[in-house]
Parts: C-alpha cells; sequence; structure tokens
C-alpha cells in the first residue's frame, strides 16, 4: 500500500471517528434536556407536562405499571409530597435497538404533606423513542449499572451459573430483579410492551420443573383475569426436558391482555425458566419466531450441566454450615437440623441475605430458614400479615390459623399455622415463625407435604424453631 493511501485511510479513520464523537455528543445534550424537562415537571407538580414526557403506550418492562395507572400514582405523590427537589446522575446513555438505552441514578427529596422527610435514591434505565426534536419515554426498569456486565451486545453471559442465551436484532437485554430467583435478565421486544424474563433458582429436591410450572400457571389462574390455557405439556431444549404452557391472561397492573409462553427445564440442580409475554396477545403471532429463536439460543457449560447449583451456591451463600448447624457471623445468628436431617445453604434470589434448606431423610417436607433485609421497611405485624395474604391470594381455599405471639433467642415473634393448596405442588400444612431484629427479618417456614403428615412433622418443627438463637 501506498504512503498516501495510508494516510488517507488515517484521516478517513479520524474523520469517522469525530463524526461519531459529535453525533454522541449532540445525543447526549437532547437527552440532558429531555431530562431537564421532566425532572422540572416533577420538582413543580406539573402532572400535565410529567406525562408529556411519556408515550401513549408507555408500560415498565415486564409488568409493571402502565401510563394510566402511573399518572395516578404521580398524582398521589403531588398530594402526599411538598418541596419535591430530583436530582439525575447520568451512567451511561446509548442506542439500543430503536430506543435510546438511559441508565442513571436519580435522587428525590421532599417534604410530606404531614410531616417528615421523604428521600429516594433510584437505579433506573428508560427506553426512550424520538418525538420530534426530543424523546418520550416508551417502557422503564430498576436497574443498577453493574448489572450491565453480563451483557455483550446482543448476548447475555451468566458465569456464576454457566449459562448464555441471545436475543435477535431490534430486541434489548435489561437486568432485572426478582424475589426469588437469580441472574433474572428482562428482554424488551421491538414493539416497547411486549417482553420475555429469564431466571433461575435452586429448588428442594421434591419440586421438579413440571411441579413449578404448573404451580406458576396455578397462581395467575387465582391472581389473574380473563384466564386461559391452551397448551401444556412437554417441550425439550436442546437435550435437556423441559416443560411448556401456552397461557392468555390480565394481570391487575395492566388492562391489556397477554400470551404468555412458559419453558421450565432443569438442569445441573438449578430450575431454569424462561417466560415469553406478547402484549397485547394479538401480537402472538408476530413475536413466536423471535421466542423460539431466544430459547435455541440457550447453552450451558459442561460443567454447569452437572452442578451449576454448586457453583451458584459457592459464590452467592452466606454463612457456614458444620454438620446439622447454619450459622452466620455478619449477623450473629444460629440455627440446628433435628438429629438425621440435612442441612444446606441454598440460592434464592438477591431479597434474601441467605436461604438454608432443613430435610427430613425422607418424604417432601421442608423447613426453610430465611433472613430479608428489611431496610426498616414495615413491622412485624404487617410483614407476618402480607404473607398471610399471599397465601389467600394464591390459594382459594386457605386455611389460616390465629397469629400466635411468642419469644424466640430473646425477642418478640409470632407464628402461624396455614394450610393451602397449589396445582402442581400439592396440599400443603404450614407453621412459620417470625423474628424481627433491628431491620433483619428471620424466617422459619416449616412445610408438611403433604398435608396429613403434619401431626408427624410438627415436634420436629418445633425443635427447629427453638433452635434459633442470635447474639
Amino acid at each position: 500500500m501506498k504512503k498516501t493511501a495510508i494516510l488517507a485511510w488515517g484521516l478517513m479513520a479520524a474523520l469517522a471517528g469525530s463524526l461519531a464523537f459529535a453525533q454522541d455528543t449532540e445525543l447526549r445534550a437532547k437527552v440532558e434536556a429531555f431530562y431537564q424537562k421532566l425532572d422540572r415537571a416533577t420538582e413543580t407538580e406539573n402532572l400535565d407536562e410529567f406525562m408529556s414526557c411519556f408515550t401513549p403506550d408507555y408500560m415498565e418492562v415486564w409488568a409493571g405499571p402502565n401510563r394510566a395507572q402511573l399518572k395516578a400514582i404521580i398524582e398521589k405523590n403531588n398530594t402526599d409530597l411538598e418541596n419535591i427537589s430530583a436530582r439525575r446522575e447520568f451512567k451511561n446513555i446509548t442506542r439500543a435497538g430503536k430506543y435510546i438505552q438511559v441508565v442513571s441514578r436519580v435522587a428525590i427529596k421532599a417534604d410530606k404533606a404531614g410531616g417528615g422527610k421523604h428521600e429516594m435514591n433510584l437505579d433506573e434505565v428508560q427506553f426512550l423513542v424520538p418525538d420530534g426534536d426530543s424523546f418520550k419515554i416508551q417502557s422503564r426498569a430498576n436497574a443498577k449499572p453493574e448489572a450491565y456486565k453480563n451483557f455483550q451486545g446482543n448476548t447475555c453471559t451468566d458465569d456464576t451459573a454457566g449459562i448464555q442465551f441471545s436475543v435477535p436484532e431490534g430486541w434489548v437485554l435489561v437486568p432485572g430483579a426478582h424475589p426469588y430467583m437469580r441472574g433474572v435478565t428482562f428482554m424488551l421486544a421491538p414493539d416497547g410492551t411486549s417482553a420475555a424474563m429469564f431466571g433461575y433458582l435452586e429448588l428442594p429436591s421434591n419440586v421438579g420443573a413440571k411441579e413449578a410450572l404448573e404451580g406458576d400457571d396455578a397462581v395467575c389462574k387465582t391472581v389473574a383475569k380473563n384466564f386461559e390455557i391452551f397448551q401444556a405439556g412437554e417441550y425439550p431444549v436442546g437435550d435437556l426436558k423441559g416443560y411448556e404452557s401456552i397461557t392468555r391472561f390480565t394481570i391487575p397492573q395492566d388492562d391489556r391482555d397477554r400470551k404468555r409462553w412458559r419453558v421450565y427445564f432443569s438442569a445441573g440442580g438449578l430450575l431454569i425458566t424462561f417466560n415469553f409475554d406478547a402484549i397485547p396477545a394479538e401480537r402472538w403471532d408476530g413475536l413466536k419466531p423471535d421466542f423460539e429463536t431466544i430459547l435455541a439460543s440457550f447453552s450451558m457449560t459442561p460443567e454447569s450441566q452437572k452442578d451449576a447449583a454448586s457453583q451458584v451456591r459457592a459464590q452467592t451463600a452466606k454463612g457456614e454450615v458444620a454438620g446439622r448447624i447454619y450459622s452466620n457471623d455478619e449477623l450473629g445468628c444460629q440455627i440446628a437440623a433435628p438429629k438425621d436431617w440435612t442441612l444446606k445453604t441454598s440460592t434464592l434470589g438477591p431479597q434474601f441475605i441467605f436461604s438454608v434448606d432443613i430435610t427430613p431423610p425422607a418424604g417432601q417436607s421442608i423447613i426453610r430458614f430465611l433472613a430479608v433485609d428489611t431496610q426498616g421497611q414495615g413491622s412485624l405485624e404487617q410483614f407476618i400479615q402480607g404473607d398471610r395474604d399471599a397465601l389467600k391470594m394464591i390459594s382459594k381455599d386457605a386455611e389460616l390459623g390465629e397469629i400466635q405471639d411468642l419469644e424466640l433467642a430473646g425477642y418478640p415473634a409470632k407464628m402461624h399455622v396455614s394450610r393451602f393448596a397449589i396445582e402442581g405442588m400439592g396440599d400443603i400444612k404450614r407453621q412459620a415463625a417470625y423474628i424481627l431484629v433491628k431491620n433483619t427479618l428471620y424466617c422459619i417456614v416449616c412445610d408438611a407435604k403433604p398435608a396429613a403428615e403434619f401431626d408427624t412433622m410438627e415436634p420436629r418443627f418445633d425443635e427447629v424453631i427453638q433452635s434459633f438463637t442470635i447474639n
């Protein structure tokens, strides 16, 4: 190559780089101007100006509020709060498919109308679409900037579980969160409302993929409206045995119906879940090929297929297990399993500081010892009542016993016994104890499965509950 050609190529590359930088700078300036308008509307409590920043079919990724519900939330905030200030720190502004993806941290401070202070720090991602010389928000989700480390282009790689999958062009990967699952990733479709969700968790040995899928569909049938099921049965994912269901329903948070394809399968001791939603349901036929493409892209390393649960547990579990005793030095708590029972840490979602499974030598009953950081939100009474309300929601025939007051490890505690049935999970009788120490809620959840075994299991349940200690 001639020297002049080399110089010409270098000049072209420099010009291209300068042009890209100028475009990025212009884009950032336009995005910042848009958010100045949004945050000004927040501070001045100008509801019309605030809502003008959102598209008519706005909704949060997967299952959050739609535009009408967002308006109701902001109206309530404007009534309850005064002297609102909003400060936004941009973490990343990039193009993602047809969207402008904006990752930021917003700090909101205000005075409560009845006295006191309100503060909220929120990490979020919002997806903007062009609107003349400005933008509108099509969708959003809570998302910490560090959660993007698993994404490279259209591919999500979870090294902890040895899992990888990809989305088609035009789709966007979004970090997600779920109280019970790990590795949660949302996938936003090009239409701005349809989406998919991936996640995994370690389940006790008495529950498999089929039971979990049937249980989730049963809960959905109970809490959703206009529930229909079209298809259910086995569905292989590569060489792995899986199960699928196709349903249609409307959820309380949104008045649009959705058609959902669930595919659950087990590998390496993990339950792995994909949920694909066409929103509204009429878009199903156009989206199904993309759903199938995402599922077909799933892969798992040979090592993870053998024992992914141990890999995840090694990186996420907290505390120590010594024989039949679990202890957590950070929190100063301890619990013990009965003789001949098995005790091990397990992996639930990031909502839990830790989770411990305690199982008998035979049968399907289980005790789970859990700790949750409440962040100072809620009382012991509110937490136990919330769980009781949830049982009534997911099981129409739930029988709830009286709440009992007791003392555990020198702290006030509450306990209740309930009986409920969930399709796919069977008939369960539960004895659950709750202890709130500072801002940590400890839950000892004892499930007799089937419920007829409760009388036999109750002495062992009591033994475990009474073994709880805390420094």
